[in-house]
């Protein structure tokens, strides 16, 4: 049995997963595709990789609500 503690690196790493990382380009947060299937190794997996959504600039829904509000304040 395999009791090797699988780290953000590790699956950043690996092939099967990397594929469904997506990365904000603005806070560097990294989550997972909506669309991930579920036959991926998820030991960790979706604790450490939750789904997120980019927009066209490949930016997740929290750096745009913040760019909102810094652009409604000015």
């Amino acid at each position: 049995m395999r009791t090797e503690t699988k780290t953000q690196e590790w699956f950043l790493q690996d092939p099967r997963t990397r594929k469904w990382i997506i990365q904000c380009k603005a806070c560097g947060n990294f989550g997972r595709k909506p669309n991930t299937p579920v036959t991926i190794p998820k030991v960790n997996f979706e604790a450490m990789f939750p789904v997120m959504d980019l927009d066209e600039n490949g930016l997740c829904d929290v750096c745009v609500n913040a760019l909102r509000q810094e652009q409604s304040h000015e």
